[in-house]
């Protein structure tokens, strides 16, 4: 497999950054964030993209530089202090890559997270002179593409770097007559970033080396989750009313990596599943743009232990209960709550995982995002997924491409895998290698 890099520019905006505009501030909720890029791969069949790949290329470029005239922090540097952002209009990186193989080879069977890391750049993270974005367009030899995008999770979350691309996308699909609907930067003002940096806690998960962890992709499709719903709510001591699919897939998840640690430590430890929670809604004077830009997401945590029988698994509605009160706990914040509102959780997360042995699992879903509605003119994607993962116990969930199904890609040590792959329930209801297309 080779990956070859054809050609390297910066794509700066299609108007410069008026002189009032060109310092951005971070909120603190920015410098809770990890210092880590967060890629995504967006990949379309030969039988979709253009005629002419050239000018498809001139199209996603010039449709890049109109999109951001309204995201123009994204074309700056972090200042040297990480309080703010210089909207200097240097640019996004863009590079073109040629594929020596057909995508088919890459989506069907399992597959192999290594190579996709070749698909998107990788700048240093935290760099005053590193973009914030950087984009890779792949075409494959069988006339397929990759839309690879990496941006830095210290200026933007989830949320944020969805409403970006929704919005290249558009403005790719409809010309230079569309109107990109702008994104308001206000967090940095209501919510400053704070000079004392002691003050806002790491990143609570360890970064490792890719090499030494193994990222696996595992499919629920639609019925599997029917099945799994109805397996929670049934009988005398199941869950009282409905579970959405994210919180029945990480309760089976999260009962799995019990078994994983039980199988290494030789009895079940306590743990905590670690979800992110969507703040744009939830906080109060002042309120919040659900168009804001930046990062506004707090970590929210179900703790689970053992009882004095600590061979003794849980059972599933067990496990979707307490992410339901742990997730229903942030009703609403008021701003000036809201700084302990973000590092309460992780300083708990610290001390737990420092006074006791303890298991944390960090679970992100995308599901609420429209990734496979993400159209440049030539159709929806056929997958869109990430990369090799460097965070150990990261659990990813994305929306599958029919939209009733789940996947989870999750990132361990070799031999956790191997044990994880064994689970029951993990076998039972899930597909790790289905066609794509």
């Amino acid at each position: 497999m080779e990956v070859r890099i054809v050609s390297s520019k910066f794509v700066k905006p299609s108007s410069p950054t008026p002189q009032h505009l060109k310092k951005k501030k971070l909120s603190f909720v920015d410098q809770a964030a990890p210092p880590a890029y967060v890629p995504l791969i967006f990949y379309y069949s030969s039988h979709n993209t253009y005629d002419n790949y050239k000018s498809m290329l001139h199209r996603l470029e010039t449709s890049l530089s109109q999109t951001l005239t309204k995201f123009y922090p994204l074309a700056g540097r972090l200042d040297v202090d990480h309080l703010s952002i210089n909207c200097t209009d240097e640019g996004v990186e863009f590079l073109e890559a040629e594929v020596n193989f057909p995508l088919s080879q890459i989506l069907h069977g399992q597959i192999d997270y290594t190579k996709l890391s070749q698909f998107v750049p990788w700048p240093t993270p935290g760099s005053s002179t590193a973009p914030l974005l950087v984009i890779q367009i792949n075409k494959f030899s069988c006339g397929g593409v990759g839309v690879g995008m990496n941006m830095t999770h210290e200026v933007a979350d989830g949320f944020s770097a969805t409403t970006f691309i929704k919005a290249w996308a558009s403005s790719c699909q409809a010309g230079t007559n569309y109107i990109i609907p702008a994104p308001t930067f206000e967090l940095g003002n209501l919510f400053p970033a704070i000079t004392d940096h002691v003050r806002i806690p790491k990143y609570p998960f360890a970064f490792k080396n890719k090499l030494d962890l193994v990222t696996r992709r595992f499919v629920f499709e639609g019925t599997a989750i029917s099945k799994l719903k109805a397996q929670v709510v049934s009988g005398d001591g199941g869950l009282k009313g409905q579970a959405s699919r994210v919180k029945v897939v990480s309760a089976l998840i999260w009962k799995a990596l019990m078994g994983v640690s039980r199988a290494k430590h030789g009895y079940l430890r306590p743990s905590l599943l670690v979800h992110s929670m969507n703040l744009r809604d939830k906080v109060v004077n002042p309120t919040v743009s659900p168009t804001s830009f930046g990062n506004m997401y707090k970590l929210a945590y179900a703790r689970f232990k053992p009882d004095d029988d600590q061979n003794r698994t849980p059972e599933l509605h067990n496990l979707v209960s307490l992410q339901r009160d742990a997730l229903s706990s942030a009703k609403s914040i008021p701003g000036e709550e809201l700084f302990s509102a973000i590092t309460s959780p992780v300083e708990e997360i610290i001390e737990e995982k420092a006074l006791q042995e303890i298991d944390a699992y960090r679970i992100t879903s995308l599901c609420g995002f429209p990734q496979y509605g993400i159209d440049f003119g030539w159709g929806k994607p056929v997958w869109v997924g990430g990369t090799q993962i460097s965070v150990e116990l990261l659990v990813v969930l994305m929306n599958n491409a029919s939209g009733d199904g789940v996947e989870v890609e999750v990132s361990l040590d070799e031999e956790d895998m191997l044990h994880f792959q064994k689970d029951p329930d993990i076998i039972a209801f899930t597909n790790s290698s289905p066609i794509l297309y």
